[in-house]
C-alpha cells in the first residue's frame, strides 16, 4: 500500500505464515496504523493508516 500524501520514503515489511492455505478465502482484508517521530528538538510525528485487500491465487 502506498501513501503518497506523506512525502516520506520508506518501507515497512511484516512477515506472516499461512499454515493451511487451502482453508483460506482468495482475499484477505488488511488494515494498519503506524506512527513515526523524527529525532531532534523540532522533530515531527507522523501517523499513517490505511486498509486494503490482498488477493492471491
Amino acid at each position: 500500500m502506498e501513501m503518497d500524501e506523506l512525502d516520506i520514503d520508506g518501507t515497512i515489511e511484516f512477515p506472516f505464515a499461512i499454515r493451511d492455505a487451502q482453508a483460506l478465502p482468495s482475499t484477505l482484508q488488511c488494515s494498519f496504523s503506524v506512527q513515526a517521530t523524527e529525532s531532534g528538538t523540532f522533530g515531527e510525528t507522523v501517523t499513517a493508516s490505511n486498509s486494503g485487500t490482498f488477493e492471491y491465487d
